[in-house]
């Protein structure tokens, strides 16, 4: 990229390391007043667990007299594979290197049906993400290819497989679902090979979830669902203004600033978002552009989703110029 320096100037290194604001495998927590100036890695952190974490005033900036440094060299907030989604409120993330706010689950994979009532699944974490998965909860399966919905059902049992015999029909799923006649994009590295989990449900199964091989599985109590992000300033990132990517997420009264696209939207690459999103509301909210010549006025809204609305929507565009859309995306 064009920059100005010249030998002799001095440059900060920033690695990404550890995790400044962690929440694992829990619920309920409200987290208030906390200021990070300096992260390594993911600013506030959400991971498994029940969820239904509340974040009040909560802020990322730079310290005073820090000009021309980041504050934060990953995600400013970043929730995966929670039951009940977050609560951001009246907060601030700003000087990010990576995107602003990313909420969504991780997408399992279907490697070979087990009987007529039955599937192989694995996932991305080594088995951190179907650990949970037990009687009574919906998986709900989609086309690797085309994400169409395929079927919903619920979960009988679940066991982690740990002979070497069955565990071999998921190793090859990272690279296989890369080959013909699959071709899926997926650019998140080799995932382990031990989370297989033999799963059995209410009733058999319609062919179609098991064919082709490595369809998609979405844990539906799992899906960070009513997620609200209330009245909060972003600006100034090196990556994306935020990533949407949960069930019934509410989004509204925000500002947002200087970053690169507000986005609806599943990533099959990284294998992370919710699978048939839908019920999504943004409303009354800001979005202000740099000078990228390309930005125009719009949210990101991906295609086929399902009761995804926009209200009262200010965009300004890096000429300066504002335009207002009372409705639509």
């Amino acid at each position: 990229m064009p920059h100005d320096a010249a030998v002799g100037d001095l440059f900060t290194i920033f690695p990404r390391r550890g995790e400044t604001w962690h929440l694992l495998n829990s619920s309920r927590i409200t987290t208030k007043d906390v200021h990070i100036h300096a992260g390594g890695n993911m600013g506030f952190l959400e991971q498994m667990g029940g969820g239904g974490h509340r974040y009040e005033r909560v802020k990322i900036v730079r310290r005073p007299g820090s000009d021309d440094l980041m504050a934060l060299n990953a995600d400013g907030f970043h929730s995966s594979d929670v039951g009940v989604g977050p609560a951001l409120v009246d907060s601030e993330i700003s000087f990010t290197g990576d995107d602003f706010l990313n909420i969504h689950n991780r997408m399992n994979v279907v490697c070979g049906a087990d009987g007529d009532d039955g599937m192989l699944l694995t996932d991305v974490t080594g088995g951190l993400t179907l650990a949970p998965l037990a009687a009574g909860h919906s998986l709900a399966f989609y086309h690797l290819n085309t994400l169409a919905h395929l079927a919903t059902a619920t979960v009988a049992s679940s066991a982690r497989v740990t002979d070497a015999a069955t565990l071999a029909r998921c190793a090859d799923a990272w690279s296989e679902m890369q080959a013909p006649p699959y071709s899926a994009k997926i650019i998140i590295r080799q995932w382990p090979k031990k989370g297989v989990f033999a799963v059995r449900f209410t009733a058999a199964l319609p062919a179609a979830v098991g064919s082709p091989r490595y369809n998609l599985a979405n844990f539906e109590q799992r899906s960070a669902a009513g997620a609200v992000v209330r009245n909060t300033h972003f600006h100034d990132g090196f990556s994306r203004m935020g990533l949407l990517k949960a069930i019934n997420l509410t989004y509204e009264n925000n500002v947002v600033e200087r970053a690169h696209g507000l986005h609806v939207y599943s990533e099959q690459e990284w294998m992370e978002g919710d699978l048939g999103i839908r019920h999504v509301t943004l409303r009354n909210n800001t979005i202000v552009y740099g000078s990228e010549p390309s930005q125009t006025a719009h949210v990101d809204v991906m295609a086929g989703l399902q009761d995804v609305r926009c209200f009262d929507t200010t965009f300004v565009l890096g000429n300066g110029s504002r335009v207002e859309r009372a409705q639509g995306c």
